[in-house]
């Protein structure tokens, strides 16, 4: 045969094993750079595969000022001291009107494509930005405190917003918008005006983002997402906000919170200071879509809020708090704040949570799960079907409860039914469970082991 054929043949059966044979996983990656690959543009809130390892070790001794939390792949520790402010003494502050240092950027290649690389270094390249953000842009914020000279004020949902710093634009899932730090080591802080008032440092509304490795302080809210779904934040860290933390809220679903520090929230309304809230009260729903399902809120530290650690409302589905540390001692019992977790949708998921009273005899829940069905058809004479919208179908199980004393107890289902607790522990013994049968189940459901958590 000729020789020349022989090579042909070989290169053609060669080319074909090689098509044939690849990962198939790597159509779910998007590959941002050379060195980070990033599966957040699929995000599977049920594959636990697809997340980093979380060192969340019960400890025997419930004081917190010795307790050393180590993020092990993220390499992110907190010793628990607000380190916001040595930041900011050591980090150059960012001139709004510094025209020095030019945005810059470039084109680079995905593997669905080409994006957009985008340097910024001073406020106004911020700004423009986020406002200006398209499909496939990667928004480098380099080291520094952008701190707003002034705010926006932007007409949503039948009310006027103060916003420092904002974008509407939404992302794809091939190519998703992403901002965050140049330098993870460095994080650039974005810094409001003032706690007072309900000035949002960050307000997203739009799908399809990466929020990752940055600093928010100083604000009346501090990250807001509007209609936000399928987007990931992750090593955020929010600090000194007048009210809520961070808000996902109308029609914000499948968003994955991970590896973020919420820190001293609430100083103006303690009682409305929740670390994070998802989804909107019952009386709000006129404005905003009530589902914000599917979200899922991992690895994450919130302390020293003056209303509950997490707050999930009545209208959502299946939000999941798992592998997160929440510390009380600063819950207020303002506006019916006394627990670590209020939980007033459906189908929620809290497990391998670790909870902190720190002798704040205010705390008398672990978690609660509250019926909001009299006030859902208060509010909303044409829904009919209230009582299936709230309080129903949650599991809790597999977390640690430090409670200081013998009073208090781990969970509290008022009404509601198909509520289940078990296999949680608390520190020291006392009262378990308030609530009895159907609205709270002290066992695991007969169903648990068929499903993947």
């Amino acid at each position: 045969m000729n020789k020349k054929l022989i090579l042909l043949l070989t290169f053609i059966i060669n080319l074909f094993l090689f098509s044939c044979g690849g990962d198939n996983s790597v159509a779910d990656t998007v590959i941002v750079d050379s060195n980070t690959t990033d599966t957040s543009s699929n995000l599977n809130t049920t594959d636990s595969t697809k997340y980093e390892s979380f060192d969340n070790n019960q400890e025997s001794n419930s004081d917190s000022n010795t307790e050393e939390s180590t993020f092990n792949d993220q390499g992110l520790e907190d010793n628990f001291t607000n380190n916001d402010e040595t930041t900011q003494d050591t980090t150059e502050s960012i001139d709004s009107t510094n025209t020095d240092n030019q945005t810059t950027s470039e084109d680079t290649t995905s593997f669905f494509g080409e994006y957009n690389e985008i340097v910024v270094s001073n406020v106004e390249e911020l700004r423009n930005a986020l406002l200006f953000a398209k499909p496939g842009d990667r928004i480098l914020v380099a080291p520094g405190v952008y701190k707003a000279p002034d705010s926006y004020t932007i007409e949503y949902a039948q009310m006027t917003r103060t916003i420092y710093f904002y974008s509407q634009a939404s992302g794809t899932e091939d190519n998703p918008i992403i901002i965050e730090a140049q330098d993870p080591n460095n994080k650039p802080i974005l810094e409001g005006l003032s706690t007072e008032g309900s000035g949002y440092i960050l307000w997203i509304n739009g799908g399809h983002w990466i929020i990752r490795n940055l600093i928010l302080k100083n604000g009346g809210k501090g990250l807001m997402l509007d209609e936000a779904s399928y987007s990931l934040i992750e090593g955020v860290e929010i600090y000194k906000i007048g009210d809520e933390g961070l808000h996902l809220r109308s029609g914000t679903s499948h968003v994955i919170v991970r590896n973020c520090i919420i820190d001293s929230i609430g100083l103006v309304q303690p009682g409305f200071g929740e670390g994070i809230y998802i989804g909107s009260d019952n009386s709000q729903w006129d404005k905003y879509d009530m589902h914000c399902d599917s979200n899922v809120i991992e690895y994450t530290i919130i302390k020293n809020t003056g209303a509950e650690g997490v707050d999930i409302k009545e209208g959502t589905v299946g939000d999941i708090v798992r592998y997160t540390k929440i510390y009380g001692g600063m819950i207020s019992g303002e506006n019916y704040a006394d627990s670590f977790i209020n939980l007033k949708g459906t189908f929620g998921r809290i497990y391998g949570c670790t909870f902190y009273r720190e002798n704040n005899t205010l705390v008398t829940r672990g978690v609660a799960i509250v019926d909001r069905s009299s006030s859902i058809s208060s509010n909303n004479p044409d829904i009919s079907n209230a009582y299936d919208l709230t309080a129903n179908n949650n599991w809790i199980w597999d977390n640690t409860f430090y409670l200081d004393a013998s009073d208090g107890v781990m969970v509290h289902a008022y009404s509601g039914y198909d509520n289940y607790a078990w296999n949680n522990t608390r520190d020291p013994a006392g009262d378990e469970y308030q609530g009895n049968a159907p609205e709270l189940y002290i066992e695991e459901p007969s169903n648990f082991a068929e499903l993947s958590y």
